[in-house]
């Protein structure tokens, strides 16, 4: 059964899904978060060389 059957047989498990997807969204695509990860690179990649 795929991801998508499953959630279909279980319409109850929608809403948890929604929200550990909202979760790691915020988490990982956070602009602020982005612009530090990226920062960090250049810093390090400068103290390289």
């Amino acid at each position: 059964m795929t991801h998508l059957q499953q959630l279909v047989a279980h319409p109850e498990q929608w809403y948890d899904l929604v929200q550990a997807g909202r979760k790691h969204i915020e988490a990982e695509y956070d602009a602020r978060i982005q612009g530090s990860r990226l920062a960090a690179i250049y810093i390090g990649l400068n103290a390289m060389g």
